[in-house]
């Protein structure tokens, strides 16, 4: 069997299902093979190549990946230790299904975690970390402001993940990666975006602002204000499902 070059591995949607991103090539350059086999199937399912709901196993996995089923076989276990994959018995395992009760968990989750952090990077970005953090909240609203929904996403990962560099922390920094995972795939996501974009962002540049001066205090009640909204108007998103 053919073994993929890290330049190359792809996951490809099965016949008749619809790509937002077409193929997907790997991000960065994991050392193991196992790594890059996990880290290729857990984007595709975060960019909804492999859709909520549908049944993964060993064999459908490493024939699309042209690999072993070995390192499949780690990857899965690694997913159902994330949570992105549950288990489906000797069938293998399928994609988590959005729920308000796993939405919910998550952003708990995510509310503890990010409160930490946002108060850690407050007393330990350098200066220019905090450059970049309140560079990536001033992009966030501008982009907020066009209304590019996929546009803010991107830069929406890319101002949290910067917070957490800064923090510190390379544990919760781990775990945020995953709670973001989560929670994206957990949102309802035919639905519009159920929160004000422009509200979304200026939440962004208070929290880089108090980061830069250094209020730990004050990051953290902002990131905390800053979930709960999230939290809120995505938990009445799946109210208002319910009564449809």
């Amino acid at each position: 069997m053919t073994r993929p070059d890290e330049a190359t591995m792809v996951l490809t949607p099965r016949p008749g299902k619809a790509s937002k991103s077409g193929e997907l090539s790997i991000g960065g350059r994991p050392q193991l093979l196992a790594d890059k086999v996990y880290e290729t199937i857990r984007q595709a399912i975060i960019d909804g190549v492999i859709e909520p709901g549908e049944r993964v196993t060993e064999n459908s996995l490493a024939e699309r990946l042209s690999v072993s089923k070995t390192p499949v076989r780690e990857a899965l276990m690694e997913l159902r230790r994330v949570g992105l994959v549950v288990d489906w018995g000797r069938r293998g395992g399928q994609v988590i299904m959005p729920s308000r009760e796993a939405f919910q968990e998550v952003s708990e989750a995510r509310e503890a975690i990010e409160v930490l952090i946002s108060a850690n990077a407050a007393l330990r970005t350098t200066e220019a970390e905090k450059q970049a953090i309140r560079k990536a909240a001033e992009t966030s609203l501008k982009i907020a402001k066009t209304g590019d929904v996929d546009g803010f996403h991107n830069i929406n990962v890319e101002f949290h993940a910067l917070i957490a560099h800064g923090a510190k922390n390379a544990r919760l920094l781990s775990m945020l990666r995953d709670l973001f995972d989560l929670s994206s795939l957990l949102r309802l996501r035919d639905l519009p975006p159920v929160h004000d974009l422009v509200k979304y962002a200026g939440d962004h540049i208070v929290i880089a602002e108090l980061i830069a001066k250094g209020d730990d205090k004050g990051a953290a009640e902002a990131a905390r204000a800053h979930v709960l909204y999230t939290r809120r108007e995505n938990l009445e998103a799946f109210d208002r499902r319910r009564r449809a």
